[in-house]
């Protein structure tokens, strides 16, 4: 089994303040200008910022709201790269908090590959992900596009997997055990079952600021046949060209 390593605690003397920012929560709510999803949403940063753990909840008690809220303030801090989820389904602090300068001055990695997501997209007209491994042990989903079908999958922006069971941690796998990337497309295929079965298929990109990126499909399984699994390796194939001429091109 895989275990996750969540990051050390931040040496950030500004979040040492974390327990007088919870503990105002009511002079906060008393702010005119207070704006409540961003208060909520860093009430949660500054107790990940100190190295705590946060669990859902514990982030409903501590912001004072249902669950359900609790839980999407926490998946779009996941997504954005603020926190990660653990095996133990526990949040901790994520690399965007922990270095929150790596990207200064350069375009952000997924936003340069956008466009390469866009253009796979209406090559295939399939949901999309781009999804990156953190700590050796599990992919998160950190973009997509969803298909238009009728029948389809639906996106999964923040939402972790073990690596080893997804197809874009195996196809990354591929690609490390081999070396140096070059010119070579690593792909690779795996079952899934969300609300019905699903066939994902993933190709890596490579690994650019110690963090390995991959693209992946995922269509409902009665519509993944052979000459179909095919034309999406080789749509993936062009795909990942795309991504790492992009990322070239701007220093990575």
């Amino acid at each position: 089994m895989v275990n996750i390593r969540p990051y050390a605690t931040l040496s950030n003397p500004a979040l040492d303040f974390r327990h007088e920012i919870c503990n105002n929560s009511d002079v906060q709510k008393t702010n005119p200008y207070r704006i409540a999803s961003v208060d909520r949403a860093l009430v949660i940063l500054s107790i990940l910022g100190a190295g705590e753990a946060v669990s859902v909840t514990r982030a409903q008690k501590e912001l004072g709201v249902a669950p359900s809220t609790a839980h999407r303030i926490l998946s779009t801090l996941v997504g954005r790269g603020f926190a990660v989820q653990a095996k133990d389904r526990m949040y901790y602090a994520g690399p965007n908090l922990i270095n929150p300068g790596r990207h200064h001055g350069r375009t952000p990695i997924r936003t340069l590959l956008r466009p390469t997501l866009e253009q796979l997209f209406r090559s295939i007209e399939e949901t999309v992900h781009l999804a990156v491994l953190r700590y050796d042990s599990t992919i998160t989903f950190v973009d997509g596009i969803e298909g238009k079908q009728h029948s389809r999958v639906a996106l999964r922006i923040g939402q972790q997997l073990p690596a080893l069971q997804s197809s874009g941690g195996k196809a990354i796998s591929q690609m490390r055990h081999a070396g140096s990337p070059d010119d070579r497309v690593f792909i690779s295929a795996s079952d899934a079952y969300f609300d019905a079965p699903v066939k994902a298929i993933s190709a890596a990109i490579g690994t650019y600021d110690s963090e390995s990126y991959a693209l992946t499909v995922t269509i409902p399984a009665e519509r993944m046949t052979r000459d179909r699994q095919k034309r999406l390796a080789k749509e993936l194939a062009w795909a990942v060209a795309a991504a790492r001429r992009a990322l070239t091109s701007k220093g990575y």
